[in-house]
């Protein structure tokens, strides 16, 4: 399919977390086989994401980026800091699987602590907002208004386009109630800068600063 580049990184790290789950230890080594497979993918078709191929982007958009991360982020830890069982609204609507599984990997036996954690760093903060703006704000955004999607601007406003963007990108996370604010955001400023490779610059300091609270209150479960 000619559109495959945009959901096959996706779909492939998203399939194989999926199955690895319900095999022993795939908690863990399905991230480093799901990070592996996407970034092999995204290689692969790396010539024709042709939204990746623009111009320089100036240092104050990166900046504009960098402080909608950082204030999407903190809107998405909030809830979690300062409300105890919150979590418990944690997986599809908190209805069906509850709070997702922590991949803590002070857990591991010594020898995997480090390749697992670097693994988990990279593919989190580099690998994962580039498939997923990839998919999410740029191929889908378009499809929604037309399956020609070359035919159509990066960031252009319709209702389904926003909005429709916006649920799924709640409805594939755990957290999906401050997923679907934190989706509002970066649909905003797509809407207002038109370049798709500030919202993963945005997208991967909120996992970066994500990462750093985790580590430091301990909470797992939003790593």
């Amino acid at each position: 399919m000619k559109l495959s580049h945009y959901f096959l990184p996706y779909l492939a790290f998203l399939g194989i977390r999926t199955v690895a789950n319900y095999f022993p230890g795939g908690l863990y080594w399905g991230y480093v086989i799901g990070y592996t497979s996407a970034a092999l993918l995204l290689w692969i078709f790396r010539h024709k994401y042709q939204e990746l191929q623009e111009g320089k982007i100036s240092f104050s958009n990166i900046l504009w980026a960098l402080v909608v991360g950082l204030i999407g982020i903190v809107i998405w830890i909030l809830p979690y800091h300062f409300i105890s069982n919150f979590a418990q609204t944690d997986g599809i609507f908190g209805l069906i699987t509850g709070q997702r599984k922590a991949a803590n990997p002070y857990l591991l036996p010594r020898g995997l602590f480090f390749p697992f954690v670097l693994f988990r760093f990279i593919g989190y903060i580099f690998i994962v907002p580039i498939f997923e703006e990839l998919f999410i704000r740029s191929f889908l955004w378009r499809y929604l208004i037309d399956s020609e999607i070359q035919s159509v601007p990066l960031g252009k406003y319709t209702t389904l386009a926003f909005w429709g963007t916006a649920l799924l990108f709640s409805f594939s996370h755990n957290e999906w109630i401050v997923a679907f604010v934190y989706a509002v955001i970066l649909n905003f400023f797509l809407v207002i800068k038109k370049d798709i490779r500030l919202c993963m610059i945005a997208h991967g300091t909120s996992n970066a600063c994500l990462m750093g609270y985790v580590w430091m209150s301990g909470k797992w479960f939003l790593w």
